[in-house]
This record gives structure tokens, C-alpha cells and sequence, in this order.
């Protein structure tokens, strides 16, 4: 038994994290605990990310491993979940992808074997052949578990390989009696991210096969963030002048803010509440819609969200306008009917025309109505009528012309489209046509 016992011991294989590697959070260690089936995949928490190196996804225990063959980048894209790389980074020995056995042995799902049988690594022990693990895409302030799996068979009974992040982890390649069927092992770290990555170097003792990492998952066990992202109750609001609003809410999806800040000023009367971000008050004017900016500050960084604002005076605007002859053809020296405008919005307070009507016309600035007896000749001028109230504004375009009585004045031809061709202003005299019927 001394002899096994000393024997185990010169062949131990330890996974160390190397102490030279700038970690970012000391991580914390578990004992390391024997590989013994699906359960042994922790579900605390919320699964942040999980990988394996089988070639596809492998689900065990209801936790999803996505299946990868990369040694470098480990993710769907740029900043990617997990970078690979040689420590130091002029290591002569790439990270390889290792399948060294094939376990058969009972216990296990074919997804944690999978799992267990395939891994990035080196080939070379020692520290001065690691592999660093950086996770990336971390919440800070958050706090995580990191579980990772060491597992190779045939090497000899209770060979070690030691990793380190701050503080050190130990697991044993295989557990069992022999060199075939028998587990490695697996260890859970937390800690607290106090930056968006964390770095675990991962290196072989001097009589292991190298870094490996057989497995690996990163769960959320919560803990203080930064706020954010921030939403409103009403995203897109319009409040009218004088009229208290109801407070729009603000939500904050992250961390617990200590501040909020708004960009830019909110309209005269409305107040942004600092400690929770909602917004109150009473507007006292008019405001045209505005995107407001709202950032939620804590010690672990910042959130944003948006809001769109308007402020009316409550006042319908005028409009559409309308004119019941348009265009309009008078003649020198008599007078013209009313022609009546008909304003299809808000009650306007004044109406005004450019440019100035012709000699002997003259528009009601009341109601917009246009009267009198044009004294001179104008070919056909547009003008521009505009009806304005607290509430806004419209305008409409009014073609006028006048011609000396028996001149006749031709409008702009236009084709021939249909029976409404024919013109019914004012009363008709005569008309004929030189068909051989009547029309």
C-alpha cells in the first residue's frame, strides 16, 4: 500500500493557474470532486455560457454545452465568450485539440463522455507552457461560478495537473484503480467581476500531458451590476400645457442606480426624479417632440434609455383650408361673389394672405373670407392664405385672376378626361355642341 501510495505521487498530474497572469478577481475554489454522472453539472444560478470540444452541442444535466473545435476564439463573434491563447505568448507549443481515449464505462450519459474526451491543450507541462482561459463579456459587479472538468484515463492513477486565478485549484486526471474507465475530476470557482474579463491560466505539472480543459460553463449567481438598459412607462409622450402628467416610470433592468441624469434639459415645468428616474410635473409651454437621453449611474458603471416628449398648448391647429372658387376669375369693375374659405381644423384667430390681394379685394382677417371689386387687370397669381391659432398654423394656395370686362381670359388648356371636363360655375347662358344629337 506505501508503495502504490508513493508511486501514485510521483505520477500526480495537477491543472495550476499561473500566479504571473493579471486575473482581474481572485477567484474562489471549491474541493475538487470526483467525475460521477450528469449531476455533477452545477444549475445554480443562470447560465451565463457553456462549451465543449466534442464537434457538437452536448446537453447534460438540462445545461446546453455549445460544441466547438476552436483553440483560439470561442463564441458567435467578436467580443467572443472565451479567448484561448499561450501563456507566455511566445510559447513554442500551439493549443492543440485532443480526443487521447475513448471511455466506455458505465454511468455517464454519451454527452458527458463526449464532453470529457475531447479538450483544447497543450502538449508540454509546466508553467511555462499554460493556456490562459479568458472570459469575456462579464457584467461588473456581477457575481459568477465557473466550472471546469480535467479528464484523461490512461495516464496513471492520481496524476495531477494544477490551474490559478489568484488562488489555486488542484484536480486529478483520473481517480480510479487503473488506466482505463475511471473519471478525472471537476472544481466550481466564484468571484465577483470587477471588469468585463477574467483570466484563469491553466498549466500542467512536470510530469502531466499539459493544459487541458475538458469542459467549461460560466453561470450568473447575480449581485451588483451596473443599471440598465432603462425604459418608460410611456415611451413617446405628449403632454399638453397647464395640465398635470401622470409620472412616466422609468424601468431599470440592471443594477440599482444611485443617480440619474437627463439630456437634454426637459421642457419648462417637467421634472426628472433623480434617485428612481421617473418624470412628473406640470409643462408650462410648448415644446416640439424631443428624444430625451436618461443615464442611470452606479459604482459599477452606467445604463441608458430614451424618451420622446411633446408639449401642446391643447389647441386644435387650423386646417385643411379651402376656397369655394379656386382658381378664381373676376372682372374690372364688379363685384365678386363671397368667396367663402372653409377651414376643416381649430378656430383660427387670424388669417393673412401673400402678397398683397389686387386693388379692390380684400381678405377677412377673421375668417379668411375674400370680397370687394378688383379695379385693375392681374393675370392668373397664386397667393398664399394662412390661418393661424395657439395651436399652429395651415395655409392654402389661391389662384386669382382679372381681365377687362369682354376679354376674355383662357385658362391653361388641359386633356380631355371625362364628363366632370365640363366647367358648372355661375349660371349658363347658352351652350351648343355640332353633333347630331343633343348632349
Amino acid at each position: 500500500m506505501k508503495k502504490y501510495f508513493i508511486l501514485q505521487n510521483l505520477f500526480l498530474l495537477a491543472i495550476i493557474f499561473n500566479s504571473t497572469s493579471v486575473f482581474a478577481a481572485n477567484i474562489t475554489w471549491s474541493s475538487a470532486t470526483k467525475i460521477s454522472g450528469d449531476g455533477d453539472i452545477s444549475t445554480t444560478g443562470t447560465l451565463k455560457y457553456a462549451y465543449n470540444w466534442s464537434g457538437g452541442n452536448q446537453n447534460i444535466n438540462g445545461v446546453t454545452f455549445t460544441g466547438t473545435s476552436s483553440t483560439a476564439n470561442v463564441g458567435s463573434g467578436a467580443p467572443y465568450d472565451i479567448v484561448l491563447s499561450r501563456n507566455p505568448a511566445n510559447l513554442y507549443d500551439n493549443i492543440g485539440l485532443y480526443a487521447p481515449y475513448s471511455q466506455t464505462a458505465t454511468g455517464l450519459s454519451a454527452a458527458y463522455l463526449a464532453l470529457l474526451n475531447n479538450f483544447p491543450g497543450t502538449s508540454y507541462s509546466g508553467s511555462a507552457n499554460a493556456m490562459d482561459v479568458t472570459l469575456q463579456n462579464l457584467t461588473i459587479g456581477t457575481d459568477y461560478s465557473v466550472q471546469v472538468w480535467v479528464n484523461i484515463s490512461y495516464y496513471a492513477t492520481s496524476r495531477t495537473v494544477t490551474f490559478a486565478a489568484g488562488n489555486t485549484a488542484t484536480l486529478y486526471c483520473q481517480t480510479g484503480g487503473g488506466t482505463s474507465n475511471y473519471y478525472g475530476q471537476y472544481v466550481i470557482g466564484t468571484f465577483t467581476a470587477n471588469a468585463t474579463t477574467q483570466i484563469i491560466t491553466v498549466s500542467g505539472s512536470s510530469n502531466s500531458p499539459g493544459a487541458i480543459l475538458c469542459g467549461i460553463q460560466v453561470r450568473s449567481q447575480g449581485g451588483v451590476s451596473a443599471p440598465g438598459p432603462l425604459t418608460y412607462s410611456i415611451p413617446s409622450a405628449t403632454y399638453t400645457v397647464n395640465t398635470a402628467i401622470a409620472t412616466n416610470t422609468c424601468t431599470n433592468a440592471g443594477g440599482a442606480s444611485s443617480t440619474f441624469s437627463i439630456s437634454p434639459s426637459l421642457p419648462s415645468g417637467l421634472v426628472l426624479d433623480t434617485t428612481n428616474g421617473n418624470i412628473t410635473g406640470t409643462p408650462t409651454a410648448s415644446s416640439a417632440g424631443q428624444t430625451y437621453v436618461v443615464t442611470a449611474t452606479n459604482a459599477y458603471g452606467s445604463g441608458s434609455g430614451t424618451v420622446t416628449i411633446t408639449v401642446t398648448n391643447g389647441v386644435q391647429p387650423p386646417g385643411p383650408l379651402t376656397y369655394s372658387t379656386n382658381p378664381a376669375n373676376y372682372t374690372i369693375g364688379s363685384a365678386i361673389a363671397t368667396n367663402v374659405c372653409t377651414n376643416g381644423g381649430g378656430a383660427s384667430s387670424t388669417f393673412g394672405i401673400s402678397p398683397s390681394l389686387p386693388a379692390g379685394l380684400s381678405l377677412n382677417g377673421a375668417n379668411g373670407n375674400l370680397t370687394g371689386a378688383p379695379i385693375a387687370a392681374l393675370p392668373p397669381t397664386t397667393y398664399t392664405i394662412t390661418a393661424t391659432n395657439a395651436g399652429g398654423s395651415a395655409t392654402v394656395g389661391l389662384i386669382i385672376a382679372v381681365t377687362p370686362p369682354g376679354v376674355i381670359f383662357w385658362q391653361t388648356p388641359n386633356n380631355i378626361t371625362g364628363d366632370t371636363d365640363v366647367v358648372h360655375e355661375g349660371s349658363p347662358l347658352y351652350a351648343y355642341c355640332w353633333s347630331n344629337a343633343s348632349a
